[in-house]
C-alpha cells in the first residue's frame, strides 16, 4: 500500500486496516484514495459529535485510525449541531468533502465506507469498544450495521457486543 508521506509512521497498521476496508468496499488497489475517504469520514463524524461522544468514538477506534481522526480536529471551536439520523450524517460526510464521493452515488458510497470501517476495526477492538463505537452514531446506523453484518456472513452484531 502506497501511503502519502504524513502517513508513514502507520504504515505497518494502517495495512492492517485501510487494505481490508479498500477490500470491503471493492477498491483493493485504490489504497490511497480509500485511506482520504476514511480520514474524510472520520473528520466529518468527530465535527459533529457532541464532544463526549467523540472522545468515546476516538477511545473505540484502532489507533491508526485514531490518528486519522484527531490529524484535523479543533477542540476549541467545538459546538457542533447534533447528528440525528443517518441520513444527516451521510450528507455532512460529502458536504465536507464532495471531491472524493461521486456525485450520483456519494450517499451509498458514504454508507459502504462507514460499515467496512465499522466491520474491520470490529475485528482490531473489544466487544465493548465495539459498543461504545456503535454509540455514539445515530440510532438507525446500528440497525443497518447488523444487516450489514448478516450480508457479509460475520457474527451478528449482538454476538461481538454482548
Amino acid at each position: 500500500m502506497k501511503d502519502p508521506r504524513q502517513y508513514q509512521p502507520h504504515v505497518i497498521y494502517l495495512d492492517r486496516i485501510i487494505l481490508p476496508i479498500a477490500k470491503e468496499i471493492g477498491k483493493p488497489n485504490d489504497t490511497e484514495y480509500v485511506l482520504n475517504q476514511v480520514r474524510s469520514i472520520l473528520s466529518s463524524v468527530s465535527r459533529r459529535l457532541p464532544l463526549a461522544q467523540a472522545v468515546q468514538l476516538f477511545n473505540a477506534l484502532p489507533i491508526p485510525l485514531q490518528a486519522l481522526m484527531i490529524e484535523e480536529w479543533v477542540v476549541d471551536q467545538y459546538l457542533p449541531e447534533r447528528l440525528t439520523s443517518l441520513d444527516n450524517l451521510l450528507e455532512e460526510i460529502i458536504r465536507n468533502e464532495p471531491s472524493l464521493f461521486n456525485k450520483d452515488e456519494g450517499l451509498q458510497q458514504a454508507l459502504s465506507l462507514i460499515m467496512a470501517i465499522i466491520g474491520v476495526s470490529a475485528n482490531h477492538i473489544t466487544p465493548e469498544a465495539l459498543q461504545q463505537l456503535l454509540g455514539v452514531f445515530p440510532s438507525d446506523l446500528r440497525e443497518r450495521f447488523e444487516a450489514y453484518n448478516l450480508l457479509h456472513h460475520r457474527n451478528s452484531l449482538s454476538d461481538n457486543i454482548n
